[in-house]
């Protein structure tokens, strides 16, 4: 809980020295993810930010323990008749499942974050599933902060548009936003940026920094620096 008695929640992620470090994010940053309606056709407000209520409203009745990788392959029948029509997975464990014979169908709809989405992957589903989404999000924001469907293989595949309450910059080194087509570093904004690293203030400071594109937004409004190269 923080200071005014709302429930906080905290996740691990991996930082640049590959230690881990853990993320405090706020209730309403999670909840916001839930609500928002910029999430890919056909999701609906209710889901259940814990792992075991995920995987239940996308799977069914999974038992308490069961790994996402051992769903994976005990629910999704490998001849599409599991009536499972959403999940979500890497592109590590959706070749996994291709590579073992998984077929699908033309109802299902397959998220695909974590990792970069190859166009070869990319291929593969599509001709697997009826919608194939890249969605992209470090933990510091929340997980997912922008999505985009796919429908047709290519390389490189985008990242796509923020989610609700959601904004994206693409940077230079003074933080200034580059020209159309020019590469940068991306930064997140919005009610998903997590509050900082548990207990490592000078790992905050180098990654949650201050939102100057935004001066309206109100004091202690902040970007997070991804470290990750984009363009427009």
């Amino acid at each position: 809980y923080d200071a005014l008695g709302r429930i906080s929640s905290t996740a691990t992620t991996m930082d640049s020295t590959t230690t881990l470090a853990t993320v405090s994010v706020a209730y309403e940053a999670a909840t916001g993810r839930v609500a928002s309606k910029t999430w890919p056709t056909g999701y609906a407000a209710g889901y259940q930010y814990t792992a075991n209520g995920y995987l239940k409203k996308i799977t069914g009745n999974i038992p308490a323990g069961t790994t996402a990788t051992q769903a994976s392959y005990e629910v999704l029948a490998m001849d599409g008749s599991a009536q499972v029509d959403t999940m979500q997975a890497t592109p590590s464990t959706w070749r996994l499942l291709i590579e073992a014979g998984w077929r699908g169908h033309a109802g299902f709809k397959a998220l695909c974050g974590g990792e970069p989405l190859t166009a070869e992957l990319a291929d593969e589903l599509l001709q697997r599933t009826g919608q194939l989404w890249n969605m992209y999000g470090p933990t510091e924001t929340t997980v997912w902060s922008s999505c985009h469907r796919v429908e047709r293989s290519g390389s490189p595949i985008p990242i796509g548009r923020p989610i609700a309450n959601t904004t994206l910059h693409v940077l230079d080194g003074n933080r200034k936003p580059v020209p159309i087509g020019v590469v940068g570093e991306l930064y997140i904004g919005g009610a998903g940026v997590a509050r900082g690293y548990l207990n490592r203030p000078e790992l905050t400071d180098a990654c949650f920094v201050p939102d100057e594109l935004h001066p309206d937004a109100g004091a202690g409004t902040r970007l997070y620096r991804t470290g990750d190269l984009a363009r427009w």
